[in-house]
Formats: C-alpha cells, structure tokens, sequence
C-alpha cells in the first residue's frame, strides 16, 4: 500500500508538470496495449509490478533484465499515461510486503 501511494504521487507530480504543456501531455498518453507491445518490443519490457491507487487509476511497472522501466497510469476512464521511464531497476525482493506504518 506504502509503494502504491508513492507510485500515485509521482503520477500526481508528473500530470503537473505535463499539465502545463497539452502538446507533451497528449505525446505521453496511448492505448494501454499500444504502450505494451512498444516497451516488449522496444526495450524487452514486461510488466513486474500493478497496484489500485486510492483515485481508481492502475498503476504498473514494467521493467526489462538489462534494468530499463517504464512506470504506466490507466485512469478509470482508460487513458493510459508514461510517467515514468529510466535504467537501473534492481528489485527488492519477489514476496516483500510492505511493513505498517504508524
């Protein structure tokens, strides 16, 4: 849930900083199987990891063995959006669950 909220947030922060520029907003929003298939073929990406933020929206992280990622947002009307793209993914654990928090 912790890693859920923080993902949301970095979506929230870059809807922002894209909000700004409609030309580089619509750029960076396709059909979620467009996004897919171009990241598979592309950058040998698969998705690793998918979470509900609290507003609906799906979150998910795609990421390939050389350590590029690719971090998508499906909002409930099914807009997908890029948020995030880079290189060095290193994965934390396969069953880490997230600890409670006070």
């Amino acid at each position: 849930m912790v890693r859920v909220k923080a993902l949301a947030g970095v979506a929230a922060a870059a809807a922002l900083a894209t909000a700004a520029d409609p030309a580089a907003a619509q750029s960076l929003c396709e059909q979620r199987e467009a996004f897919l298939m171009r990241l598979a073929q592309t950058q040998a990406e698969a998705p690793i990891a998918i979470g509900l933020s609290a507003t609906g929206s799906v979150i998910e992280v795609l990421a390939s063995r050389d350590g590029n990622f690719t971090i998508l947002v499906t909002t409930p009307s099914g807009t997908t959006c890029l948020v995030a793209h880079g290189e060095g993914w290193h994965a934390i654990g396969t069953d880490a669950k997230p600890q409670a928090t006070l």
